[in-house]
């Protein structure tokens, strides 16, 4: 792994991310994308923050919302963009240094192995998690649900404004011909 970077955007391309220590003991992040491998040069928890903020919310308004949509759930899935499809889900608690953040859109195929699971990306690169099979599968089904009630409530409010413009073709019209 050659490259390190100061800053880092989770994309559609983020397949996983964890923590690592240096050799001084600071926290970085491994990022590992469909066709890459890098280093973030800060926490996991900062990078999670920093990426809130650039899609207009901070991490706890985020699990806030996810809270809303997922009654009664602990270590919550964390969707970054809807419209991206850009949804996260923890192995572990966030606290935990154990904790890997997967792409739920990403997993192909999750293999029970052991008392652990084996998740197999799309394109076929292959991760051992600390986590049962059935613990796993809960965890990538609540990331589906958030990511799906998100996606479907988008498509119910361009349904409802697209029936707007039809029964009001003035609607969206900012300005008329002189």
């Amino acid at each position: 792994m050659k490259v390190v970077k100061d800053e880092y955007l989770i994309s559609r391309e983020t397949q996983l991310i964890y923590s690592v220590y240096d050799e001084c003991g600071n926290e970085n992040t491994i990022v590992l994308e469909q066709y890459r491998k890098l280093r973030v040069l800060k926490s996991v928890k900062q990078l999670l923050e920093d990426n809130c903020e650039f899609h207009g919310c901070t991490l706890e308004g985020k699990f806030g919302a996810a809270r809303t949509v997922l009654k009664g759930k602990r270590m919550l899935p964390l969707c970054l963009s809807a419209t991206f499809r850009i949804c996260l889900f923890p192995t572990h608690s966030a606290e935990k240094s154990e904790c890997m953040w997967i792409s739920v859109n990403h997993i192909r195929e999750i293999i029970p192995y052991k008392d652990r699971a084996i998740i197999v990306f799309e394109n076929y690169d292959k991760v051992v998690v600390s986590v049962s099979y059935d613990v796993l599968t809960m965890k990538k089904a609540f990331a589906s649900d958030l990511l799906n009630t998100y996606i479907n409530n988008h498509d119910k409010l361009e349904n409802t404004l697209n029936l707007d413009r039809t029964s009001n073709p003035l609607l969206g019209i900012d300005r008329l011909p002189s």
